[in-house]
């Protein structure tokens, strides 16, 4: 898997994209904390802001 979108803003959120699944993250020290797993396939952008 790979790092598809660098956010323009900086944040500690990550996004990666797989299939059509939209998964944010955060990455502190060694831990990683799924923070939200959207389909791409719906109006997401509603659902986030």
């Amino acid at each position: 898997m790979r790092l598809v979108y660098t956010p323009e803003a900086v944040s500690d959120y990550r996004c990666l994209v797989c299939e059509h699944w939209l998964e944010s993250y955060l990455l502190k020290d060694e831990c990683i904390t799924i923070v939200r797993i959207l389909d791409g396939r719906t109006d997401y952008l509603r659902v986030l802001f």
